[in-house]
């Protein structure tokens, strides 16, 4: 069973609540989820990596984690528009995994891959 409690040892230094989840998610992700095409292990991108937060180790396929406090609507905001247009448009733009979580509590609620 996959662990769905987010680990706070590495948030203490950030006040805002987007840099906590964004660093908890994308240390989570990697140790609880495999390569949605291939069941391989994740490894996390260079930091600041322009829509590129993991690569499979196996078979390179790249994934963008969009994480949402609640439940996912019609719409996921993204904070870098033109570079998410721009990597969509090229011929090996990522796969989508869609995190909703629950802040008070510190837990994933919802995990699930995308294309």
């Amino acid at each position: 069973m996959r662990n769905l409690c987010l680990d706070q040892t590495e948030i203490s230094h950030f006040t805002s609540k987007s840099q906590k989840i964004r660093v908890m998610s994308e240390s989570w992700t990697p140790t609880e989820i495999v390569c949605a095409a291939c069941g391989s292990q994740l490894q996390r991108s260079v930091a600041n990596s322009k829509v590129l937060d993991f690569r499979c180790v196996n078979c390179t396929a790249e994934y963008e984690l969009k994480s949402k406090s609640g439940k996912f609507t019609k719409k996921v905001t993204d904070g870098g528009y033109s570079a998410m247009m721009t990597r969509l448009a090229e011929s090996n733009s990522p796969h989508f995994f869609f995190m909703s979580y629950d802040m008070a509590r510190l837990y994933s609620e919802r995990f699930f891959p995308g294309t």
